[in-house]
Formats: C-alpha cells, structure tokens, sequence
C-alpha cells in the first residue's frame, strides 16, 4: 500500500503543472541562487542555522539580492520540527526587506519503499516596513527523496504551493524542484536544485527558472551540552 501510495506522490508531482491555468503573458528569466548554510547544535534538541545567499537574474548577469537567515529549530515528537525563521533582502537602491517565517515540518521513512517523505507548512509573513509592502502567504512543500546505493548522494523531487492571503486567497506561485544532495562528510555537504518557479493571476506572470547551489557546514559539537530545560 505505500508503494502505491508513494508512486501516486510521484505522479502527483510531476503532472501537477498542467493543473494550473497558462498564461501566455510571462517574463522568463534564469535566476542562480548561491547559498552558504551554518549548522550549529545547541543540544540535543536545539539547533541554530545562519544562512547568507547571494541571487543573480537576468540570466545570470546582474546582482538582484542578497540575504541572510537566522533560523532555529526545535525537534519534536514523532518525526515532527518546528522552526523559526528571520530573513533579511539587501537589494541595491532599496531600502532593506524583513520576512519572519513559522515552520511544522514533519518527516518521515515510507515503509517498503526507499522513498523518504518530508513535508512542511510555512506562515510566511512579510513585514510592511521601510516602505515596502510585503505579501503574506501560507506555503506548503512536499518533498519525496531517496538514498543512492552509497548513501552520500540523494536525490528528489518537490513541489510547493504559495497560498497569497491578504485578501486575495488563492495560489499565487508554484515551485516545482529537481534536486540533489551530495554528504561529502558528516560536517560538510553540497546541494543543487534545479526550481520551476511559475506565477499565476498577475498581468504579466513571471516564469523563473531558478538554479541553486548551496554549501552546508554543521558544526558537530553541541554548543550548550545535552538539553535546556
């Protein structure tokens, strides 16, 4: 049963582009995300993540933004995490962008199947300051990944709606994701994604092909011993 069950979130994913309504009024670009992440352990169930990212559009000629994130995370029970997250935009001739994120992420192993569930809900909340006038969104992603034979690399596919609140209630953008992770080291590892980034029901809807490369460094050692009570 959850053979079936993990083919039919396949399925899922790679037709649920021809669910959505196409507009022939769209922007293409190639945007490359360059990501730089810092693990640090807190204890055994504390962690802190600091994120720096540096994007570049117009296919890939021109510096759109920078970002830093600050996030921690706290395990839970039953395969569940909840995090929160801070993320900063530093775009030139602009005024600096704030968004807080909260996260529930829930993973999990499919029995009888390599495949490895991992999905999260995220409140993404953009804060009106600075004279910028941010979208809020409720996001949900699904991700569906499994282990090569050595177990260093995985691979997986992803999709993740953008749920637009403030009145306008309905799904704005829609990710969908190639990817793979390389664990060089216990410490260290590398990542790339391949993200179809489309928008729908603007006048003129964005298609953004975005290519990501990300670096990951965890530091091993928990900073505060086992558990904080």
């Amino acid at each position: 049963m959850n053979l079936i069950k993990s083919g039919w979130i396949i399925l899922i994913i790679l037709t649920s582009s021809h669910t959505f309504a196409q507009s022939t009024d769209k922007i293409v670009d190639n945007i490359n995300w360059q990501v730089f992440k810092f693990s640090f352990l807190l204890n055994d169930q504390w962690s802190f993540d600091l994120t720096p990212i540096h994007r570049f559009n117009k296919n890939f000629t021109n510096h759109l933004n920078s970002s830093i994130d600050f996030t921690l995370k706290r395990k839970l029970n039953n395969g569940f995490q909840g995090a929160l997250i801070s993320r900063t935009f530093f775009t030139p001739s602009r005024r600096p962008r704030q968004f807080v994120w909260f996260d529930l992420a829930h993973k999990h192993a499919l029995t009888e199947t390599p495949f490895t569930l991992t999905q999260r809900v995220r409140y993404h909340w953009g804060l009106n300051i600075n004279e910028n006038d941010e979208r809020d969104f409720i996001r949900y992603i699904a991700v569906l990944s499994f282990p090569l034979k050595n177990k260093k690399w995985r691979p997986n596919i992803a999709i993740e709606p953008w749920f637009r609140l403030n009145g306008i209630n309905y799904i704005e953008r829609v990710r969908y994701e190639l990817g793979i992770a390389y664990r060089a080291t216990e410490s260290f590892g590398i990542q790339a994604k391949y993200w179809r980034e489309a928008w729908y029901g603007l006048d003129i809807n964005p298609l953004n092909h975005i290519w990501v490369i990300g670096l990951q460094y965890k530091f091993l050692n928990p900073l505060f011993g086992k558990t904080i009570k």
